[in-house]
């Protein structure tokens, strides 16, 4: 499923508002734009169990992040907040409401 959404020819847009944890946010990540509310939270919370991801989020974090924040968030497992996700370049948009 991962690969056939990656494959896709037109561009796909993932709208966030919540949780987006796990397969939730490998998902998102093979989205090309990515939208989140004020409230949502990224993160595998997988890698405190020391779980892989299966889903390519090891693979595909680094490409939209930079490879020093996605180690990090890789190596520790910590959710990460809408605020800070915008920050880092995770998000095409925040919305404010």
């Amino acid at each position: 499923m991962f690969y056939a959404l990656a494959d896709l020819p037109q561009p796909g847009i993932a709208a966030v508002d919540g949780y987006v944890l796990a397969g939730g946010f490998e998902l998102v990540l093979n989205r090309d734009f990515i939208i989140a509310a004020n409230k949502a939270t990224f993160g595998l919370p997988e890698l405190t169990r020391g779980i892989m991801p299966g889903g390519g989020g090891s693979r595909l974090r680094p490409k939209r992040v930079g490879i020093h924040i996605a180690k990090e968030c890789l190596c520790t497992g910590r959710l990460v907040s809408a605020e800070e996700a915008d920050k880092a370049d995770l998000l095409n948009r925040r919305s404010y409401f």
